[in-house]
């Protein structure tokens, strides 16, 4: 049975897979280890996997951020009625558009 085609790294040396060659790629013999469809697919995997993380990471700092500024206008708001603001409705549906909360707007 021939040998896996993959060459391994170790350092500045190399050498050749010493498992036994299962699965037939382009007329090449490779382990279940080191059969280009798998590896591209667990590389795929990782990648989607990584993607979907730093997706909700930055959805998280995106509402963090949205927050931070909807308490500022809130406060100003706050500070505006606290001074005699005549409609405090009006200009609380206003912050409220401001910042998407169309329920309330």
């Amino acid at each position: 049975m021939p040998r896996c085609d993959t060459r391994i790294h170790s350092g500045f040396l190399s050498h050749q897979c010493p498992r036994n060659g299962v699965i037939e790629r382009d007329g090449k013999f490779y382990c279940r280890q080191h059969d280009p469809v798998a590896v591209q697919q667990k590389r795929d995997e990782r990648r989607k996997a990584m993607d979907d993380k730093f997706a909700a990471m930055d959805a998280r700092h995106k509402e963090a951020a949205r927050i931070a500024a909807l308490k500022v206008d809130a406060v100003a708001a706050l500070r505006e009625i606290a001074a005699g603001h005549n409609d405090p409705r009006a200009l609380a549906v206003e912050v409220l558009a401001k910042h998407g909360d169309a329920d309330h707007a």
